[in-house]
């Protein structure tokens, strides 16, 4: 094979190879546009009464306490962000540990539900699904 040759087939499968990456980005990014959207429509809302979210103004929990909190998020420095709910562990003075984050941006805050108890059938335990 000669030279030019070996460059059109290097080239033609370098060719190849961007559509492939470049159809899994376009899909990837479906699949992202797709999340955005369950998740927006399953978030919470910070305003509605209904929830029981307790303002930090109002009330903190207690030192050691882990909690729902909605907080606000400013990326890049905005000045508006959207409000978001994550758990967090309270450390007092207004410090909120999240998994992978700090933030003393919170503004509401409620206790945890307890978690589902397991129900018996026929003397056999089973976790509630």
């Amino acid at each position: 094979m000669t030279n030019e040759k070996q460059l059109q087939t290097a080239y033609d499968s370098m060719t190849a190879r961007c559509a492939t990456l470049q159809n899994k980005v376009f899909s990837l990014q479906s699949e992202v546009a797709v999340f955005e959207r369950e998740n927006a429509a399953q978030s919470l809302s910070c305003s509605n009464s209904s929830n029981k979210w307790i303002s930090v103004d109002d009330r903190l929990p207690n030192e050691d306490d882990v909690v729902l909190i909605c907080y606000d998020e400013k990326p890049y420095g905005d000045s508006v962000g959207d409000s978001l709910v994550d758990t967090a562990h309270y450390l007092l003075h207004g410090t909120w540990q999240m998994k992978h984050k700090w933030s003393r941006e919170v503004t509401h805050w409620m206790p945890l539900p307890e978690p589902p108890k397991p129900i018996e059938i026929d003397g056999i335990k089973k976790e509630n699904e």
